[in-house]
């Protein structure tokens, strides 16, 4: 709740540690849906803390918030989805496509495209096998570590697309994409030893 806390207050998607950390908590350590259930039970006073300082913090953190006059509203994006898609996918891919001297943006919008495709598949597989308890156990850090950049790209694309697909490739947004490809690589190893064992062993 601390790093929490100091996350909601250091940068504009701070706030999503709370969303991404509390199932990470919940699921990480148990091993079956009954012990996940018990721990709940068990500690729900942890978790209504937890929820409690969540709605402070960010109550505190927009309480007399006026959005910077140069920022577009993000309603704007509404008749632009076209241009949001693009966005997206260029701050997902731009860790790795701004390395690139020709046509940076562009490689960073196929780029953000395969590594979204296989985000999605590779959770696709893990929610398919959601029964496996050693799987999901694996996982559960690594897709949450995803989701962190998923929604930051969501929020960004929305709130700042009004300032041209460009900027999507900013130095300053490659913290936030690198979150996806680390945990693309070590989803696409876990899963495929899982896919290899259930399917050859």
């Amino acid at each position: 709740m601390v790093l929490s806390t100091v996350s909601t207050f250091s940068f504009a998607n701070g706030l999503l540690a709370w969303v991404i950390a509390l199932p990470v908590l919940a699921l990480a350590q148990q091993k079956s849906w009954s012990e996940i259930l018990k721990n709940i039970l068990k500690n729900i006073w942890l978790y209504i803390l937890w929820i409690v300082v969540f709605i402070a913090s960010a109550t505190f953190y927009f309480h007399g918030y006026q959005k910077p006059l140069a920022h577009p509203s993000p309603l704007e994006s509404i008749q632009y989805s076209y241009q949001v898609f693009q966005y997206f996918l260029a701050f997902i891919g731009a860790a790795l496509g701004i390395g690139s001297s020709a046509q940076p943006l562009n490689n960073s919008i196929i780029l953000g495209l395969i590594t979204t495709a296989l985000f999605i598949g590779l959770c696709f597989y893990v929610v398919w096998h959601i029964k496996d308890d050693q799987l999901r156990h694996q996982t559960i850090d690594w897709i949450m570590l995803g989701s962190y950049t998923v929604i930051s790209a969501l929020v960004a694309s929305v709130g700042r697309v009004m300032f041209g697909i460009e900027q999507a490739i900013s130095s300053r947004y490659t913290t936030f994409s690198t979150y996806l490809i680390i945990p693309v690589t070590h989803l696409m190893i876990i899963v495929g030893l899982n896919w290899i064992k259930k399917n050859i062993f």
